[in-house]
């Protein structure tokens, strides 16, 4: 039996049907053995190598080591997903605690006295400079005279009666 261009078509669709026999199936070998394979089937002349040699290697095998790629790609995948979400964190916090530095520089030199103590460290007045902070807001809002002159007086009466209440007092060092 000849197995040539014309006719390889023919006997590869048999094979996958499987209903070659043995003659033919070693013809089919040898013809993918040669390097004059047609392009559309070229992708076939491994797994005939593979048959010609009468399959050296069990396919559980390939399956096995599909299966660790496979393992590798999920591992790499997920350490992928972990660093991008560290870098994502490790961001965030950069960026959030510059602005709590900037927030902090504005009030430099603040301090409250409490129990004729003087506390300086911002982490622990900043609630209270907040506090005092939302109570101005509040009360020029619903006043609504922000940048009119004639009430120029009750702000600063405001912001009086606000430091008074909460013993806090601010320094300006230029």
């Amino acid at each position: 039996m000849i197995i040539n261009r014309s006719n390889i078509d023919e006997y590869v669709e048999r094979f996958f049907n499987g209903d070659t026999t043995a003659g033919e199936e070693e013809a089919i070998y040898r013809y993918f053995a040669t390097e004059r394979i047609p392009w559309h089937l070229r992708r076939y002349k491994k797994m005939f190598a593979w048959y010609a040699e009468k399959m050296p290697y069990n396919p559980s095998e390939i399956l096995s080591i599909k299966q660790k790629r496979r393992e590798k790609a999920i591992f790499w995948s997920a350490a992928a997903a972990v660093a991008a979400i560290v870098a994502s964190l490790a961001f965030v916090l950069v960026n959030s605690n510059t602005a709590i530095q900037r927030e902090y520089k504005i009030y430099e030199g603040s301090y409250v006295e409490i129990d004729g103590r003087k506390i300086k460290d911002l982490r622990i007045i900043m609630p209270q400079i907040r506090k005092i902070e939302s109570q101005c807001n509040f009360i020029t809002m619903s006043l609504d005279i922000d940048n009119d002159p004639r009430y120029s007086a009750l702000h600063s009466e405001a912001a009086q009666l606000l430091t008074e209440n909460h013993h806090i007092e601010q320094t300006i060092n230029k």
